[in-house]
C-alpha cells in the first residue's frame, strides 16, 4: 500500500507538471515481489484510484502474467477499472521452457488468446487507441505485420470513435 501511495502521488505530480493526463502501463513481471500483501489487481486499482491517471492496458502483459501467475485474464480484467483505460498495446511472446516461462518479447506474432481478450476489452469499454508493438524479429515478409494490424482493425475498427477509425496507409 505504500508503494501505491507514492508511486500515485508521482503520478498526479506528472499530470501536474504535463499540463496533460498521463497513463500508468501493466508490467509483465516474473517473480511475486517479497513482502507484497496486494496482488496486481489490487496495485493497479490502488494507483488509478489515487492518482486519478488513466490506464495505458498492455494485453500482451495480461496474458503473460496470467500464464505465469496461473490465474484466469479475464477474471483480472475484471477486478481492474477497466473503463480507466485510454490505449491498449498489444504484441507477441514467447514461451521459454529453459525459463519455465512465457516471455514478454515485442517479437513474436500476437497469439490469438491476445486478439481475443483485446475484443474482450474493446467490448467492456472505449479507448483512444490500439497499438501494435513490434521491436525485433522482424519478418522477411512485411505483410505478416500487415495482416496482424489488419486482424487488430477488424477487431478494433467497430469499437473506436469515428474519427478515430483506423485506415490503411
Amino acid at each position: 500500500k505504500e508503494t501505491a501511495k507514492y508511486v500515485a502521488q508521482r503520478g498526479r505530480m506528472m499530470q501536474e507538471l504535463m499540463e496533460r493526463p498521463f497513463l500508468f502501463e501493466n508490467i509483465t513481471f516474473y517473480m511475486k515481489m517479497p513482502g507484497s500483501d496486494m496482488t496486481e489487481a489490487q496495485f493497479i486499482s490502488e494507483v488509478l484510484e489515487q492518482s486519478g491517471c488513466g490506464l495505458l492496458l498492455d494485453i500482451n502483459n495480461v496474458y503473460v502474467n496470467s500464464r505465469n501467475h496461473d490465474f484466469d485474464p479475464y477474471d483480472f480484467l475484471k477486478q481492474i477499472p477497466i473503463e480507466r483505460t485510454v490505449q491498449i498495446h498489444v504484441a507477441g511472446h514467447i514461451h521459454a521452457p529453459e525459463f519455465k516461462a512465457v516471455v514478454d518479447t515485442h517479437g513474436e506474432a500476437i497469439a490469438q488468446p491476445v486478439y481475443d481478450l483485446l475484443k474482450y476489452v474493446l467490448d467492456q469499454t472505449d479507448v483512444k487507441a490500439v497499438l501494435l508493438e513490434r521491436d525485433q524479429n522482424f519478418p522477411d515478409d512485411f505483410n505478416d505485420i500487415l495482416s496482424e494490424l489488419d486482424q487488430i482493425r477488424s477487431i478494433a475498427g467497430t469499437k473506436l470513435p469515428r474519427e478515430l477509425k483506423p485506415t490503411r496507409h
